[in-house]
């Protein structure tokens, strides 16, 4: 009777441990892979299936699966959550289905990196799954060998050194071409070198000219500026600098050395511009243009004369 009893409860155990190991098979994930063979660098999907008990959830930590070099990640861990029996509400077991796409950067056979999983339960309680290990194996894009270091080359025989055969005045000829060469470099490398050629007193008057005269201030720049190139140049041709001298005083020295139609036109610029300058008069865009061409002509008139007079 009391060996009936000890054989009733060692059977009720085994029936136990078995149900419990279903159980625990049930629950673990499943891989879900294509066993072919791949090259390095070739895509790999990669899916597992984790079965989950009524009102759980799945969280994914998908940073293990950067952690290795060798692997590169090309498309992010995925979730989709697939109801498996019932009316499909959020009281029914279901199985969280996870997918993403990597890489082997080295060829063999490999263990697949997976993600770290945790189930949360109804309670609130949260438990890690532990993911059944799978391995996958990659070809190299090398034949087997090629990447073995190659034996050094030898290095090749000396040969013999021809004799000289050129004739004197072939030598000559060759001297000859290579000081013209020399030269030719000498005075290219010369040209390029010498500083260029200050701007004339017309190109100074066109950048001048270009300035804007919108703004009150900046007609009065521009006139500023205008005049003080215009008697600079009659200064500098006469060799005699009279910047501290007013408008008036260096027209006066400036009559008995001048041509009168210079003096006539430097003059009626030098009005035209006494209001821009010190009366806060704004001139219009054709004053502006009329007085510019009032000093080329009075700087061309001048210039002329000094060559005659030269």
């Amino acid at each position: 009777m009391i060996s009936l009893a000890r054989l009733l409860v060692l059977l009720a155990l085994s029936l136990g441990a078995v149900a419990r190991a279903a159980q625990s098979d049930a629950s673990a994930p499943r891989w879900i892979l294509d066993p072919r063979e791949r090259a390095v660098g070739e895509v790999l999907e990669l899916a597992l299936e984790v079965p989950l008990a009524a009102g759980a959830r799945l969280e994914v930590d998908s940073s293990a699966l950067e952690a290795d070099p060798s692997w590169a990640l090309l498309e992010s861990v995925r979730r989709e959550r697939v109801s498996s029996v019932g009316s499909g509400s959020g009281g029914d077991p279901s199985i969280a289905v996870v997918r993403w796409s990597l890489a082997s950067l080295e060829p063999g056979e490999r263990q697949l990196p997976t993600p770290a999983l945790s189930v949360v339960d109804a309670s609130g309680a949260r438990a890690s799954l532990a993911v059944p290990s799978a391995a996958a194996r990659f070809t190299g894009v090398l034949a087997e060998g090629e990447d073995e270091p190659r034996a050094p080359l030898g290095f090749r025989p000396v040969e013999a050194q021809a004799t000289s055969t050129l004739s004197p005045w072939l030598m000559g000829a060759a001297g000859l071409v290579l000081g013209a060469l020399a030269a030719l470099w000498f005075v290219r490398r010369r040209r390029r070198s010498a500083p260029p050629a200050p701007p004339t007193v017309l190109e100074q008057l066109a950048a001048l000219e270009a300035r804007p005269v919108e703004a009150r201030e900046q007609a009065r720049e521009v006139y500023y500026a205008l005049t003080a190139l215009v008697r600079e140049h009659v200064d500098e041709r006469l060799g005699e600098p009279r910047p501290a001298a007013t408008d008036a005083e260096w027209l006066r020295g400036l009559a008995q050395r001048a041509p009168a139609a210079a003096c006539e036109e430097l003059a009626a610029l030098l009005r035209e511009a006494e209001p821009v300058k010190y009366a806060a008069h704004h001139p219009t865009h054709w004053a502006v243009r009329e007085s510019f061409q009032r000093a080329r002509r009075a700087l061309e008139l001048f210039d002329d004369a000094t060559r005659r007079a030269a």
